[in-house]
């Protein structure tokens, strides 16, 4: 149906009709408006990258096979894992001579759960170390605190000046 723009909006009139008569305030949530709201705001889709990606695509040999969904969450993950963290180690380097700040940020991703991530930073460049979902957890300050401390081991005591964030309520 999605590719019959004409019914597509026809259904869709129709929908905002039965809408605004007050017929079923459940077709809001109607799976017309939800699946149209996928394929048009999917984030995927606004990437720049996607578009590069269905480009390159369309200009593969004929005889290529995309890698199966095994060996790209196994062994190519682990390739490139294993490139970021030699591009890395030159900074992680710097950690010992210069040392290093813990900075850490709240925020909310785009499924509304809450994030805690944590990069270090000198005046060689910043790393995102990582970020953990706090949901179901509360955010006081003895759990922000035993987060942090897991960070400052990862990083290493003796290496670290200070620790930055903005949970001051907490």
């Amino acid at each position: 149906m999605l590719s019959n723009r004409v019914l597509l909006q026809q259904l869709r009139k129709k929908v905002e009709d039965a809408e605004h008569d007050g017929v079923s305030p459940s077709l809001t949530r109607s799976t017309v408006n939800i699946k149209t709201t996928v394929v048009t705001s999917s984030p995927i889709a606004k990437s720049p990258e996607f578009g590069e990606m269905c480009k390159a695509l369309n200009h593969a040999p004929k005889d290529y096979k995309p890698p199966s969904a095994d060996r790209a969450r196994t062994s190519l993950l682990d390739d490139c894992k294993r490139e970021i963290e030699k591009e890395c180690a030159p900074l992680k380097g710097t950690w010992v001579t210069q040392g290093t700040s813990i900075v850490s940020d709240g925020w909310t991703n785009v499924k509304h759960k809450p994030l805690i991530n944590v990069i270090a930073s000198n005046s060689r460049g910043s790393m995102f170390l990582y970020a953990e979902d706090f949901s179901g957890v509360e955010k006081t300050g003895k759990a922000i605190a035993d987060f942090l401390l897991t960070s400052i081991d990862e990083v290493s005591p003796s290496n670290v000046l200070q620790v930055v964030i903005d949970n001051a309520a907490n």
